[in-house]
């Protein structure tokens, strides 16, 4: 690479090794000179001094704002210190959204790029990003005691498109419901629940995040007020819509409810328990909690139990370890952050040829026994990456998709900002830290616990179903192994 400027955009998001890498090619002086002159003579050092300078290289580092905790704040800082005790060679400019909000060409203010309305609307959904992204104002984390790190959500981010509805009507949905008579904080978070074969055959179950919804946004998109009855309804068809008409439900995991006093989850359950019938005139069976309701049971006989009421005060701590060992583990996977755009970059894949090459990576791959599970599952993604079936295609958004990517985001800043409080009981409680109590709700992570608990559930099902080992397999295996070692098996 040729010494010279450099430009880093986005440099909020690079990491300390690269920035410390290529500004590295903008130390040389570009007015240094020596050698000979065209009579092959050297040239004398004084009259070097008579030659032009020239302009020295220069590092340009562009991008809105990020966490505290980032090379480029560190930067962003040292910068402004020096150009504020007057070094020339030290330039920081903060332009955030409201310069951008009255442009102007040749002194005549024309039409803005960005809206206040947009900025507003996210100042709503995700506070701490929009004040990043639009106000560059830096952001503190939980830092060490956060219990999850942001590189954790990072690395198990996808782009793909929100999913509304079962349309293959052979997935399986989970969805966790933190209702609240403020409308602003009720939230609906959706999981899709899916199998993973293992190298040695066996099923490890995971999750993805499809759909968040918050009910406030809902009500504004339709301009109508979402009371707790309209809530419920709203609910009813999004079990609907991601059962896909499977008997019994039986496409829908569960529906988790936050039982908390505080926002009537108990209520909520009470409307699900009697039978339905929607708009086409069809008569929907009812869902009931048979161990929390089991009172109801009588009553309402024909509901299915498929819902779970949590009590906070029960299993709060419980869920949010689950969350934890979840998300290290790469269990539960998210949409990629969104950038407000009316559409997604994806990768159309040609899953024909992709699973054809797969199979034959795999099978080559289950000879090297020298792999564990992970380095197996990251030695077959390394070789899917290198086969040609991977073109690019635009995805548009509905609103509905903007909703759901834009809680999701907020989803993934409510975690980040959770720490561990630690209790002589043994049993700690996890918040927001103080300095984000006031401007960020946990209302959403509080339904990723949810579901990280219920996954948690899930794979212990797993393990449960695992057929016994005979004994005598286990006998027979052990003798040849021993056998192996000393020869004696040919």
């Amino acid at each position: 690479m040729e010494r010279g400027s450099i430009i880093f955009d986005e440099s909020a998001f690079l990491s300390e090794e690269m920035i410390n890498v290529y500004s590295a090619f903008a130390i040389v002086n570009k007015s240094f000179k020596t050698g000979k002159d065209a009579s092959g003579k050297s040239i004398d050092p004084i009259r070097q001094r008579t030659f032009a300078t020239n302009i020295p290289n220069q590092k340009f580092l562009i991008s809105s704002a990020s966490s505290t905790d980032t090379k480029y704040y560190s930067l962003y800082r040292d910068w402004s210190k020096r150009q504020i005790m007057g070094d020339p060679d030290y330039c920081v400019l903060h332009i955030d959204c409201e310069v951008a909000f009255k442009p102007t060409i040749h002194g005549k203010v024309i039409a803005p790029l960005l809206s206040r309305s947009t900025v507003e609307s996210e100042m709503r959904t995700n506070p701490e990003k929009a004040r990043r992204e639009y106000y560059c104002q830096f952001t503190t984390e939980a830092g060490t005691d956060a219990i999850i790190k942001r590189g954790v959500i990072t690395r198990n981010e996808e782009t793909r498109k929100p999913v509304h509805c079962n349309e293959t009507g052979d997935k399986k949905y989970g969805l966790f419901y933190d209702p609240a008579r403020q409308m602003d904080n009720s939230f609906i978070l959706v999981m899709e629940f899916y199998d993973v074969v293992q190298k040695d055959g066996t099923i490890d179950k995971r999750a993805k995040i499809v759909n968040g919804v918050n009910l406030l946004d809902v009500g504004k998109k339709i301009k109508s007020p979402m009371r707790t009855p309209d809530q419920v309804d709203y609910l009813k068809q999004m079990i609907l819509d991601y059962n896909a008409g499977a008997d019994g439900y039986g496409n829908i995991v569960g529906v988790w409810i936050d039982a908390g006093s505080g926002g009537g989850g108990v209520n909520i359950a009470d409307y699900l328990m009697a039978d339905w019938e929607t708009a086409d005139g069809i008569v929907h069976r009812g869902l009931i909690d048979k161990e929390f309701s089991a009172d109801y049971v009588s009553r309402f006989p024909n509901a299915v139990d498929k819902v779970h009421l949590m009590s906070p005060a029960k299993y709060k701590s419980q869920m949010y370890e689950a969350l934890i060992e979840m998300l290290t583990q790469d269990k539960i996977s998210f949409t990629a952050t969104y950038d407000n755009r009316d559409y997604l970059t994806v990768f159309d894949i040609d899953q024909e040829n992709l699973i054809k090459e797969k199979e034959k990576i795999i099978e080559r791959l289950k000879k090297n026994k020298n792999l564990n599970e992970k380095q197996f599952e990251e030695k077959v993604q390394e070789e899917l990456n290198k086969v040609q079936s991977v073109n690019t295609k635009t995805i548009k958004l509905d609103w509905k998709d903007k909703i759901a990517l834009a809680n999701i985001d907020a989803l993934k800043e409510e975690v980040i900002n959770m720490v561990r409080k630690k209790r002589e009981s043994g049993k700690d409680s996890f918040e927001l830290t103080p300095e984000k109590a006031r401007t960020l709700h946990d209302d959403r992570s509080y339904t990723l616990a949810l579901g990280s608990w219920a996954l948690m559930e899930e794979r212990r099902k797993l393990l449960l179903q695992k057929p016994k080992q005979n004994k005598n397999d286990l006998l027979d295996k052990l003798t040849a192994t021993i056998h192996g070692g000393i020869g004696l098996n040919k």
